[in-house]
């Protein structure tokens, strides 16, 4: 019988990356990801998931128990990394750009429901403002209720304006609000902290009483969203980002005088089976806008 080990990731203080250390990078507009991974295909490419919970070694057939951790939350979080890296792609606060909040009357927990709601009034939508693009995210409140958040953008890249006494009528299931975004220089960021942060108050009396009052706490309604709900969808003219690899000297090169914005780093542990750890990999990660110079 094979002895049974566990893997788990945990975070570590930055450190110092190599110019010849290859990074995957990601530049969505002025917004510049970089992952540097310490032992690219090495090491950790030895190892090949085969269930939920258990991974093998492909040199010895050891196999591996995941450690147990907030799985769903951890998938959640890496959704809305691709949600901020599309956003980021696509939307910068033009004047060709809005978003739209489309919200129900009554209470609206079925996600199929609302989407076939959405499809209708995106074509009722693009009727008025041809030609369009969007993204459109689902966000749910403390009570179980969903609403929508939609970013929508004019392709030929003219002036969008759209009267919100005819957003309400193209909607037609309740509230609606538009606005331009202007005072945001990373988007992506921006509305992934309406998706993912929660207001303590939200729901409660004293958000009634005091609506200016907030206190978010950072993930906090990632625990609102159900398992195996599409939290997001696009139009086809959406650019998806694609990740290029370069040497972090090549990196520098590319960010010029900006600094790190965020940065954060974690070490990917093995745990034998007599409880010794050691680490299986490094990663790195760095976020530069391009807007802000040193």
């Amino acid at each position: 019988m094979h002895d049974t080990h566990k893997l788990y990731s945990r975070s570590r203080p930055t450190t110092e990356i190599p110019d010849s250390q290859l990074c995957t990078v990601y530049q969505c507009n002025h917004i510049v990801d970089v992952i540097s991974i310490q032992k690219r295909s090495r090491s950790i490419s030895h190892y090949k998931r085969i269930s939920k919970t258990h991974y093998c070694d492909v040199r010895t057939g050891e196999v591996f128990e995941y450690r147990k951790q907030e799985k769903r939350s951890q998938s959640l979080k890496d959704t809305f990394i691709q949600l901020r890296r599309l956003i980021n792609n696509n939307f910068t606060g033009k004047h060709s750009e809005l978003m739209l909040v489309l919200t129900y009357s009554s209470y609206m927990d079925n996600a199929e429901q609302l989407y076939q709601d959405f499809r209708k009034f995106w074509l009722r939508f693009k009727y008025h403002f041809p030609p369009s693009e969007y993204i459109c995210i689902i966000e749910p409140q403390a009570s179980g209720s969903y609403h929508l958040h939609v970013l929508v953008k004019a392709k030929d890249g003219s002036r969008l304006f759209v009267p919100k006494v005819q957003l309400d009528q193209l909607w037609g299931h309740g509230g609606t609000y538009v606005r331009r975004i202007t005072d945001a220089d990373n988007l992506g960021a921006y509305f992934c902290s309406y998706f993912t942060n929660l207001d303590y108050f939200e729901g409660t009396k004293l958000q009634e009483k005091y609506p200016s009052a907030k206190m978010l706490v950072k993930n906090a309604r990632l625990r609102y969203y159900p398992p195996n709900l599409k939290i997001y969808r696009c139009s086809k003219g959406i650019q998806r980002p694609h990740p290029i690899t370069l040497p972090f000297s090549e990196v520098k090169r590319l960010v010029g005088d900006s600094q790190p914005v965020r940065q954060a780093a974690k070490q990917i542990i093995a745990v034998d089976s007599d409880g010794t750890e050691h680490e299986l990999n490094a990663v790195e990660y760095r976020q530069y806008n391009l807007k802000r110079k040193r």
